[in-house]
């Protein structure tokens, strides 16, 4: 709304200036036809400051709005000049030789606005201390400006208010973190230490890879900052980056607390979690000191401190844990840190000419959730299936119960919609209206490789929860699940590997795409015992299955999804055996069931008599279940769980239906190599090196008694 202006008496005016940093606003009275330097003058007599110090901007943006003397001003304040990349910000500067009726056109300035914003271009310098290494401090000399505008802090008197207060440790695996390597990768750290302190850490630390990769980048970074190396000190702030729930947080604590004991240097670090007040700690001369923070004020008073009273600032580091830029862009303290744990996805903007250096934590393998649930939680192996097929590759949602990590995961799905799902593979820096983040994971294609850490452009966007997945089957055609493979195809991951292909054929069942799937009687032997070079068994068996409408008719396919309990699945096929044109095809609601992933009423069309000779194809209707597989480069064999097949087997048997087990393999990687070989036989190289898990499905030493397949397809 535009402010009117009444005409001023005698020429004179009286002018709100408020000052960069120091958040203060002073007043000064001059007259229309005096020129910006007498301002400067004036102001500078005020602040005890050389008027050529005193770097003046009319506080009247670009748009033609003032800024307002409200209770967001000490903030805006706080946060001093946001500069774009070019240097410049929303307001003109206010050039000493000009008069000031240029900015005010003869005309009194309105109330309850700023006039006039005052920047002490010192504070630029002290500002820049934030991240300076103390080689560099130790030589530069301190403005008397500086000294007069900020305090010496008063420490004895601020640890005085702590909440919570106590002695750091003094020794532990963790203040070892930067000599671990290789070795240590699944090894379990104790840092029950830390947790008694910070509280929300686990009492151990799973040393996986990634943490080893990211310790490295860092390590780089801590050697200049504590001028280690002779390499002149960069202007710059570590930010660690990842997908919330990956461990940022808790890398981010063994960082303060290795700085404070082994290196002897004050700590600052401001926490913002989802649960509970925000805390700032200050780790001092060997003790630690605890606030409930909920505005950072604490944290702004260390950091905007200048030395004195035995506190040294300039060797302080500043550390903010929990905060999203744009939650940082409201703080009073806004950029003034050194090391940040983002939360959500950070842009880097370089402000106040900063140079900040992002480093990816990945999103946690399943190889190592599975380690370390054997190792940190004693889980069995079906409860830790259990936790990542909710999870995906957030340590934080698999640690905790899995009935509140499915409540929170199904919130968070129903929350998501079309354009979300396209969203969460999207590059690294787009951003949706909806908070995705925890369904997004962000991974590399080299995991091994520290460079890719922190190298945007090599981070990939994927979705790794089993539960978020198959929510997606509801929302997406079989074109995002394989634009999802591409991506997954980049990234160093089996597992996930399989899980997409596994979730890519199921979307094609569920969208009743037409796929051919070839097939061949799965060798039930032990092949060191029997050998089979030419793979006769077999070929005993061989067929095609048309899959994509109902048996018989060109209606669509009748496919049902329900159960999430191993009962829940037998008494949906019971119902299914005693009305067989009740559905087509049958997936379970929740696939935690490891070995069989959907039954389908298919036409078989076997192209071999029982002696393997080709004859005319039978046609035999049989309800197949299917466990879906992928091809393995390395050979290692597919799981399957006799038990369970045969449970969900027996209610077609009892109604004498025909039955039969079937491993998809989806996939493989024969032609990055074998492109000369025509595509049906690579298909049949693929069924040939298949083997499960025993290799030998049988139940108190009895086979099957319907026939075990094994089976693929073309990715389309």
């Amino acid at each position: 709304m535009e402010v009117k202006m009444a005409l001023p008496p005698a020429n004179e005016i009286k002018l709100c200036c408020s000052v960069y940093h120091l958040a203060k606003t002073y007043s000064v009275g001059v007259r229309l036809d005096e020129r910006v330097e007498s301002v400067r003058v004036k102001l500078g007599k005020q602040l005890g400051a050389p008027p050529k110090d005193l770097r003046l901007s009319w506080a009247k943006n670009k748009g033609g709005d003032w800024v307002k003397s409200d209770e967001e001003l000490k903030s805006f304040l706080s946060r001093g000049p946001v500069q774009n990349e070019s240097g410049d910000t929303a307001f003109n500067r206010m050039w000493p030789p000009n008069l000031l009726s240029k900015f005010f056109d003869q005309q009194t300035p309105p109330h309850g606005v700023v006039h006039v914003l005052v920047e002490v271009k010192k504070n630029l310098k002290r500002r820049e201390t934030d991240v300076e290494a103390p080689s560099a401090l130790k030589a530069r000399k301190t403005s008397s400006t500086l000294r007069t505008l900020i305090p010496i802090l008063n420490l004895d008197e601020l640890k005085a208010t702590a909440f919570k207060s106590g002695g750091l440790p003094k020794d532990g695996d963790f203040l070892k973190l930067f000599e671990w390597d290789d070795d240590d990768c699944g090894e379990v750290k104790d840092i029950q230490a830390i947790k008694d302190i910070v509280g929300f850490t686990c009492s151990e630390f799973y040393v996986r890879k990634e943490t080893l990769c990211v310790l490295e980048n860092f390590k780089k970074f801590l050697q200049v900052k504590l001028g280690v190396t002779t390499e002149e000190f960069r202007k710059e702030q570590f930010i660690f980056m990842g997908s919330p729930g990956t461990g940022k947080s808790c890398i981010l604590a063994l960082i303060c607390f290795y700085l404070a004991i082994e290196k002897n240097v004050p700590v600052v670090w401001h926490r913002v979690a989802a649960v509970g007040l925000p805390v700032t700690r200050l780790f001092h001369q060997g003790k630690y000191y605890e606030w409930a923070d909920r505005k950072g004020d604490i944290y702004s008073t260390i950091v905007d401190s200048r030395s004195g009273g035995g506190f040294d600032r300039a060797n302080c580091w500043s550390c903010i844990d929990g905060l999203s830029q744009e939650q940082l862009a409201r703080t009073s303290f806004g950029t003034a840190f050194t090391l940040l744990a983002a939360s959500g996805q950070f842009s880097r903007k370089g402000e106040s000419g900063l140079k900040q250096e992002t480093c990816l934590l990945p999103y946690w393998r399943q190889v190592d959730l599975e380690d370390l649930a054997v190792k940190l939680l004693n889980v069995h192996e079906s409860n830790a299936a259990d936790r990542y097929f909710v999870s995906g590759g957030s340590v934080l949602f698999f640690v905790y119960q899995v009935e509140k990590t499915r409540s929170v995961a199904s919130m968070t799905l129903r929350r998501v919609n079309f354009e979300d799902a396209d969203a969460l593979l999207a590059p690294v820096g787009s951003y949706s209206e909806k908070e995705i983040e925890h369904i997004r994971m962000i991974g590399v294609p080299n995991y091994k490789d520290p460079k890719q850490y922190t190298d945007p452009e090599c981070w990939k966007a994927l979705v790794t929860s089993k539960m978020a997945m198959e929510y997606l089957l509801t929302l997406k055609k079989p074109d995002y699940f394989h634009k999802l493979f591409v991506t997954v195809k980049d990234v160093n991951d089996p597992q996930l590997h399989s899980l997409v292909l596994e979730n890519l054929f199921r979307s094609i069942a569920y969208n009743q795409n037409s796929v051919s799937i070839s097939y061949m009687k799965y060798d039930n032997v032990d092949r060191t015992t029997h050998r089979d070079p030419e793979h006769l068994i077999m070929r005993e068996d061989m067929g095609v299955v048309k899959f994509g409408r109902s048996t018989g008719s060109d209606e669509s396919l009748n496919v049902k999804r329900e159960g999430e309990t191993m009962d829940e699945y037998a008494a949906a096929v019971e119902r299914w055996a005693k009305n067989p044109d009740e559905m087509d095809y049958w997936i379970p609601a929740s696939g935690t069931c490891d070995t069989i992933d959907a039954v389908a009423k298919w036409e078989f069309k076997s192209e071999t008599d029982d002696s393997g000779v080709d004859s005319t194809p039978v046609a035999v209707e049989r309800f197949c279940l299917l466990q879906l597989s992928v091809a393995n480069p390395m050979g290692e064999p597919h799981k399957c769980e006799a038990s369970v097949v045969l449970r969900l087997a027996q209610p077609f048997l009892d109604a004498g239906k025909q039955v039969c087990y079937m491993a998809l393999v989806c996939g493989g990687d024969e032609a990055k190599w074998d492109t000369h070989r025509r595509a049906e036989q690579k298909m049949v190289t693929r069924m040939e090196k298949f083997r499960l898990k025993p290799a030998v499905m049988e139940e108190d030493g009895s086979p099957p008694s319907f026939p075990l397949y094994v089976a693929t397809y073309a990715l389309l």
